[in-house]
């Protein structure tokens, strides 16, 4: 009986090692992922981070290129997120993503960039 339960509480304990092995594994699997998590809940300083951190090894990627275009945007540098999206829209002409978001930063652009700016004390 001792040694039925012991060879259960070592399976239980593989398979827990196991499963901890397959999530942390996915979780760390797409930092882009969580980059753009980052960036849809507002948390710039994060996704800044994220961002440098990846910046070595993905800079060239359209992926990377668009969530750095779109932290850009969300800071309000609205001309150089036009640059950086049609850097990546033509690195990857056919993702619609890029393409979309390119739509509205040059919009934003066009419609603000005469405008005058102040900064809150």
């Amino acid at each position: 009986m001792k040694r039925r339960m012991c060879t259960h509480i070592v399976l239980f304990y593989l398979l827990l090692s196991v499963l901890n092995w397959m999530w942390s594994d996915a979780l760390q699997a797409n930092p882009l992922q969580e980059i753009d998590r980052a960036l849809t809940y507002w948390d710039l300083q994060k996704a800044q981070k994220l961002l440098q951190a990846l910046q070595p090894v993905m800079q060239e990627e359209p992926a990377w290129m668009f969530l750095n275009a779109k932290h850009t945007f969300l800071g309000g540098n609205y001309a150089q997120a036009t640059k950086l999206l049609e850097e990546a829209h033509q690195k990857a002409p056919k993702q619609r993503r890029i393409e979309e978001l390119l739509e509205v930063v040059r919009a934003t652009w066009e419609t603000t960039k005469n405008y005058e700016q102040h900064k809150s004390p």
